[in-house]
């Protein structure tokens, strides 16, 4: 299994870059091997909680992420693409 390439197109994704936020979460994502929360993942990225949900959710959207909903708590880990 690979990852999608950071800052590249990947084939039916759309074309947009990504800024500096969904840079953070994506490395930090792919660095570790369990889902882990929109908070952890704030804190570990150095963002607002919100504005780690938001461009959480707009990765997820944008299918480059995926998550699991929770009672309390919402998981993400990274989309993996298989070559």
């Amino acid at each position: 299994m690979t990852y999608p390439q950071l800052g590249r197109r990947s084939k039916g994704l759309p074309k947009r870059r990504f800024d500096p936020f969904d840079l953070d979460l994506l490395r930090y994502l792919k660095s570790v091997k369990n889902p882990k929360t929109t908070s952890h993942m704030a804190e570990k990225t150095d963002m607002a909680w919100v504005t780690a949900r938001e461009h959480l959710e707009d990765l997820f959207n944008r299918g480059y992420v995926k998550r699991r909903i929770l009672p309390n708590k919402i998981l993400w880990k990274i989309k993996r693409v298989n070559s």
